[in-house]
């Protein structure tokens, strides 16, 4: 047999070997969504059972998430500050863990476990008619991602709350208040890691219905009484904050009909969350 039709048949079987493991690995995939779907459904007439209501479109699954520490890196916090306050800024290290830095338009300053707060002058820099734009452009110039939960408004001007987020998770512990007065840039405080370094360490996460299983073990559990799960939304909360490292778990917001919840999506426990934190986290 001659070598080029030895060949034209060589590549038509590799076509044909290609195009069978991809309908191997679709029909596998498949497979694996149908019982996902499957498992789902069986929690969520579990939690039915038990007068929890829960729709399926609303819970998301924690896959990829793992536990993270976010490193405190003095650096990074230096190169936030200018580009928040715009052009050179002076100062550094003031001791007890503390960082500070300033220009003719405002200060910055960091502490251990994430704390931090800005406050500006009442310059033309920071005008504005526009504020929830500004507030989001304040985020990309500091190469965060943030999520806004809410406006508040005040006597003055207006109040915006923001969730940072870390690779499209929000970090729940991370809130920031954005703060505007007459037109102005007022001030801006919360929880924000400010790191670049951050390690992952190891751990698997639930599934959503062994998910949805713990979180009804719980609520049983604590005596708590909830007749329905509004969302379920994965994300990240701080479990230990050491004098300059902050490591986070993967969790599970739980929003019900009677107050949030954290559900640690390692370990599944279950933990309710308080005052204006629940307020802020909890869905329109």
């Amino acid at each position: 047999m001659e070598w080029p039709r030895l060949k034209n048949i060589i590549l038509i079987l590799l076509v044909f070997v290609n195009v069978f493991l991809l309908v191997l690995v679709l029909a596998r995939q498949l497979e694996a969504e149908a019982y996902d779907r499957t498992a789902v459904t069986q929690a969520v007439q579990a939690l039915a059972d038990s007068g929890i209501e829960a729709d399926p479109e609303t819970l998301s699954k924690a896959n990829g998430l793992t536990p993270i520490v976010f490193v405190r890196d003095t650096t990074r916090e230096q190169v936030i500050a200018g580009a928040l306050l715009g052009g050179t800024v002076n100062g550094g290290s003031l001791g007890g863990g503390i960082t500070q830095y300033s220009n003719s338009d405002g200060e910055v300053i960091f502490r251990y476990g994430g704390e931090f707060s800005a406050t500006f002058q009442q310059t033309q820099r920071w005008h504005t008619e526009e504020y929830f734009e500004f507030a989001v452009q304040l985020f990309q110039d500091m190469g965060l991602e943030a999520e806004c939960l809410t406006s508040i408004p005040t006597v003055a001007g207006t109040d915006y709350v923001f969730c940072q987020c870390w690779n499209g998770s929000p970090l729940f512990s991370c809130i920031i208040n954005i703060s505007y007065e007459y037109g102005y840039l007022k001030s801006m405080r919360g929880t924000l890691m400010a790191s670049n370094t951050v390690y992952q360490d190891s751990g698997t996460v639930l599934t959503v219905p062994t998910a949805l299983m713990r979180f009804l073990d719980g609520i049983q559990d604590s005596g708590d009484v909830c007749s329905s799960i509004r969302s379920l939304k994965a994300g990240y909360t701080v479990v230990q904050s050491f004098s300059s490292d902050v490591r986070m778990s993967p969790v599970w917001l739980v929003s019900t009909n009677t107050g949030e919840y954290y559900l640690d999506a390692i370990t599944g426990a279950l933990t309710r969350v308080e005052g204006e934190t629940a307020a802020l986290l909890a869905p329109d």
